[in-house]
């Protein structure tokens, strides 16, 4: 993380906090955005974010105070460009600001919904856009994703920002004959790198992401960001969905349950959209973490600092992965009889005439869950599961647990999907398709949003 600069909302208390407080650890440049309110939206402290900005600080660590809330359009916006006009470039978004204000679905008021929502869901599409919407410019100007972090405050995220200085004209040409070769739509004029499709995840076999390095035989490879003497510089976005909109939506969770639900399907729809620009998006789901909104939650007694090592991992410029959702349990759980969520028939499931469903136990056969047990979340089901040596993960170790296990590539799935519509559809053509919807839908807005 040396370098990367980072912008982490919600970042002054709970998992927001332990993250700051890794990522600066890690060698990263923060920004620790929280506009320091109660746990239902009311309020404000600016000392919250401050408070960890000064423990980053005291510890030989780089970081940055912000105070605007994700749920303002230009509060966005101006959190995005305090990470360019303090630390010249914007590497990382981790989206973690969140309320809560849980009620029964009967008593729960407009505002009460939308407040939610309006952090949560809003919060999060509001902060990608504006960091999007930099990167764009970036990677439109010849400079890759972005730009050397030495340009200090030349970036501008706003409607009337400029791009890079200089484009690389030779690269340029280079790259569009590259890409001619490979058939892609969006190989025009003043993409200085435009090769991250290919390099990072194009034509990966059904199943998983390709590593970086990888390209499948006869595949016409644009030329290295290295080669044209351009460093490559890799973009992510790490959302923050939770089991509480996904696997497990509780009850008197309304709100919370639909935010969360929509962060995890925002994260594939924008892994799918920003992909062209090199840009990454994934998503944690954290559990059983000690916080202030899971102080009434039974069993959420965990430490939260389990968390940030999985979400470091996802902003490391060597992860590989996009538009996937990780679970993670920062909860250590004892073998014990445990419910199973196995399929029932409907006679079964208790919901006939008002009987009660009885849990199935299976005793030890169930695994015991270790605090940081990180599991690939499928859609709405959960899948292969991994879990660290020790209490917690290294950056390292979770990189290589991961790696031996196989990842769905949101574009071969999305092409599985509309094959009874298109026929046989690979991946490159998916994202022909993409480009070309995105393209036509927002032809002048590219220019002004």
């Amino acid at each position: 993380m040396t370098g990367r600069v980072v912008l982490i909302t919600g970042a002054g208390r709970g998992i927001g906090r332990e993250e700051a407080l890794f990522f600066a650890a890690e060698g990263a440049k923060v920004v620790v955005n929280d506009p320091g309110v109660e746990p239902d939206g009311t309020g404000g402290d600016t000392g919250v974010a401050a408070a960890v900005v000064d423990e980053i600080v005291a510890r030989g660590g780089v970081a940055v105070a912000n105070t605007d809330s994700v749920s303002d359009w230009d509060g966005a916006r101006r959190m995005v460009q305090a990470a360019v006009d303090t630390f010249g470039d914007l590497h990382v978004v981790v989206n973690n600001a969140t309320i809560k204000a849980d009620r029964a679905m009967d008593v729960m008021t407009e505002s009460q919904f939308d407040d939610v929502v309006a952090v949560k869901l809003k919060g999060t599409f509001a902060v990608s856009h504006w960091a999007a919407r930099y990167w764009r410019t970036q990677y439109e100007a010849g400079a890759g994703a972005g730009r050397a972090a030495d340009s200090r405050g030349s970036g501008d995220c706003s409607a009337a920002g400029q791009a890079a200085d200089a484009p690389a004209d030779l690269a340029n040409a280079r790259l569009d004959q590259a890409n001619a070769g490979a058939g892609r739509a969006n190989a025009g004029a003043g993409r200085g790198i435009g090769c991250e499709p290919v390099d990072r995840t194009a034509h990966a076999p059904a199943g998983r992401t390709m590593a970086p390095a990888e390209v499948a035989p006869g595949t016409a490879r644009a030329i290295a960001p290295e080669d044209q003497g351009i460093a490559r510089v890799d973009r992510a976005i790490v959302n923050t969905s939770s089991g509480s909109g996904l696997v497990n939506p509780l009850p008197g969770q309304t709100n919370y349950a639909a935010a969360n639900a929509g962060v995890a399907a925002m994260t594939i729809s924008s892994a799918l959209e920003l992909g062209r620009y090199g840009v990454r998006v994934n998503c944690i789901s954290p559990s059983m973490a000690r916080t202030r909104l899971t102080s009434a939650v039974p069993g959420a007694t965990a430490d939260p600092q389990a968390i940030a090592p999985v979400a470091a991992y996802l902003a490391t410029e060597d992860c590989p992965l996009t538009g996937q959702v990780l679970a993670v349990s920062a909860a250590s759980h004892a073998p014990s009889e445990a419910v199973s969520a196995a399929p029932r028939a409907p006679s079964e499931l208790g919901n006939d005439r008002g009987g009660q469903s009885v849990p199935r136990l299976h005793g030890d056969s169930v695994p015991r869950l270790r605090g940081g047990a990180v599991t690939i979340n499928n859609g709405w089901s959960p899948g292969a599961r991994v879990y660290p040596a020790g209490s917690t993960w290294t950056v390292a170790e979770l990189a290589a647990a991961l790696g031996e296990l196989p990842f769905t590539d949101p574009f071969e799935k999305l092409a599985a999907a509309l094959a009874s519509a298109l026929g046989t559809a690979g991946r490159d053509e998916i994202q022909r398709m993409i480009n070309a919807q995105l393209d036509e839908a927002s032809p002048n807005d590219r220019r002004t949003s």
